[in-house]
């Protein structure tokens, strides 16, 4: 039983919820080797770039200046969406409990404050060094920018609130960017002025004034509970939307993967004709086969592959020799174990009990295999690492250390493979 004794319990207990769904939407659509091969090298580029501004030593900084700073501080000053987490369920309620209406917008409001206000923080962390070390800004000047951007912030969000309940999609769109160009200039014009005392205490009572009045015409509006509750629903599904549609490109459950245009099976995108891969017939050729057909068929796999490789040479271009290394020695392991998982998709595939397959090698097989669909995004990765250390020398020392890594992955890899219940048929 919920015991809800005004509306901030209400907003409470509908915020909770929010919060569980959307942890179980992340597990559900994301699987941990995305994180495993997609954030790693994301975070270590990061903060090792993180550690070279506050070095002074990363050559990119100097492109913010007074007019180029602008652009990431108005993008953020128009982040941001005021959500009261409002159910359909809550309609009826909330007619008979006409208090608690404004008790759930204030709770609202303060939530959005706060939410704000470290989001502010994380920000700020973030380009410190380059307010410090680039833009040359004291400690006091960031902190008089820190609080006129969170005053900004809220009324913006307020204004993008009422705007979604009272205007079509695009045409939202079309006048948030005006409403967010006077914003813009106005933030261009005080931190031309930095330093100047009169005009920071100026920008800072103005945009206190518009936080007030706004604040106050928010929690005073009329509420329209049918345009209110729809609003929330769109707005909050966004977020579950985005991640559906990127786990399926990224690594997430096949189910989400499934494209509204899907080639006919009898005219695949390759190997049409499914002629022949090697010349010579027999079961470990016709493994192998089926193996880098199957793969090459597969979009969602190659996708996955093309991706893993791309995203590795960008850290490992990027990464100084040491973490080079590490993540060179990941990423050729993540690489494997994809492909490892996708040998026992194809182990189990029925279609392989329709016919009695004569004694084969096929621990050979399936190595050989792996080797030749490892290849390509090994070379690539290593020839990177090569290039990025010790140029012409570096680049055919890692091809080659990257073949004996992949074999010792491989060796390890064939083991899990040929000893599962798929394969205990075979043998």
């Amino acid at each position: 039983m919920i015991n809800l004794h005004n509306g901030k319990h209400l907003f409470k207990h509908r915020l909770k919820v929010h919060r569980k769904e959307k942890l179980q939407l992340f597990k559900v659509s994301v699987d941990w080797t995305v994180w495993l091969y997609f954030l790693i090298p994301i975070l270590a580029i990061a903060i090792y770039r993180y550690i070279t501004l506050w070095q002074g030593t990363f050559a990119w900084g100097y492109f913010f200046n007074e007019q180029t700073i602008v652009l990431p501080l108005i993008l953020f000053v128009t982040s941001g969406f005021w959500f009261t987490h409002i159910k359909a369920a809550d309609m009826l309620f909330l007619w008979q409990k006409g208090s608690w209406i404004n008790e759930l917008k204030l709770a609202g409001l303060l939530h959005m404050i706060k939410v704000s206000f470290f989001r502010m923080i994380i920000f700020f962390i973030g380009f410190l060094p380059i307010f410090l070390n680039y833009m040359g800004w004291h400690l006091v000047e960031i902190a008089f920018l820190f609080f006129l951007l969170l005053l900004m912030n809220i009324p913006f969000q307020i204004i993008k609130r009422d705007l979604s309940l009272r205007l079509h999609k695009w045409i939202y769109r079309f006048v948030i960017v005006w409403v967010a160009a006077p914003v813009a200039l106005f933030l261009f014009f005080t931190i031309s002025s930095l330093g100047q005392v009169g005009a920071m205490f100026f920008a800072i009572g103005t945009a206190s004034i518009f936080s007030f009045i706004y604040i106050k015409l928010a929690v005073n509006r009329p509420f329209r509970f049918e345009k209110e509750v729809e609003l929330e629903t769109t707005h909050q599904s966004q977020l579950g939307q985005m991640v559906l549609g990127q786990s399926a490109l990224i690594g997430g459950p096949e189910y989400l993967s499934k494209s509204r245009f899907s080639f006919s099976r009898k005219r695949p995108l390759l190997f049409r004709k499914s002629g022949r891969v090697y010349r010579r017939v027999s079961p470990e050729n016709g493994w192998k086969e089926l193996y880098i057909k199957s793969l090459l068929r597969d979009s969602q796999r190659t996708l996955v592959y093309l991706q893993l490789v791309v995203i590795g040479c960008v850290g490992l271009w990027f990464l100084p020799f040491w973490f080079k290394l590490l993540l060179w020695v990941i990423l050729i392991g993540a690489l494997g174990s994809i492909l490892r998982d996708f040998w026992f998709k194809v182990g189990s595939h029925g279609f392989l009990d329709l016919v009695s397959w004569p004694t084969f090698q096929i621990k050979r097989a399936v190595s050989r295999a792996l080797l030749v669909a490892m290849a390509p995004g090994v070379v690539i990765m290593s020839a990177v690492v090569g290039w990025s250390t010790f140029t012409w020398l570096g680049l055919t020392g890692f091809v080659v250390g990257g073949f004996v890594v992949t074999w010792l992955m491989i060796s390890m890899f064939v083991s899990q493979v040929i000893f599962s219940k798929s394969y205990q048929r075979f043998m």
